[in-house]
């Protein structure tokens, strides 16, 4: 009988073991399983993260294409648009303060002004400074604006040279 107790003790002891045994490689093998889980739905919500980034510099990008487009498209624009500023200066800069221009009319390489002068001497200067100015040549004005003496309304036209206009 004292055998049989041991061995009965021996048995009891062996399946506690392995009991605790198996209990510990469950939770082992359960910790191994929540890790693989955790780290898939990490691994999908990274790539939906990606998702969202790629589309958004795709969104940009888009953007910054089309607008280099449109910058290109006015930057076209504008260099084969003609730029008078440079001769508009130049005509003011020898315009007096009794002269007041109303009307300025660019036809290709001609120029018509017109306006109100106080005398008619104010005109006549302005003529003679325009027909110095290099830029300007074929500097008209014709006889009806310089009948008045006074407060007179005038009208003048000339040609810029191609030279002037490329100074800018």
């Amino acid at each position: 009988m004292r055998l049989q107790k041991v061995t009965f003790r021996l048995v009891i002891q062996t399946i506690a073991f392995f009991a605790i045994l198996c209990f510990f490689l469950l939770t082992l093998i359960a910790i191994l399983w929540g890790m693989h889980l955790q780290k898939e739905t990490l691994a999908v919500r990274e790539e939906e993260g990606n998702k969202v980034s790629y589309e958004k510099l795709r969104e940009y990008d888009n953007l910054f294409t089309k607008t280099n487009r449109n910058v290109a498209l006015y930057t076209n624009m504008l260099e084969k648009q003609d730029h008078y500023t440079h001769i508009l200066d130049k005509v003011a800069s020898h315009r007096s303060e009794k002269i007041f221009i109303d009307k300025i009319v660019f036809s290709g390489k001609n120029i018509e002004l017109s306006g109100r002068a106080s005398q008619r001497e104010d005109i006549l200067y302005l003529e003679d400074a325009l027909k110095e100015d290099t830029c300007f040549f074929d500097v008209e004005v014709p006889l009806e604006s310089l009948v008045q003496k006074e407060n007179v309304s005038y009208t003048m036209t000339f040609l810029f040279t191609e030279d002037c206009y490329k100074e800018m």
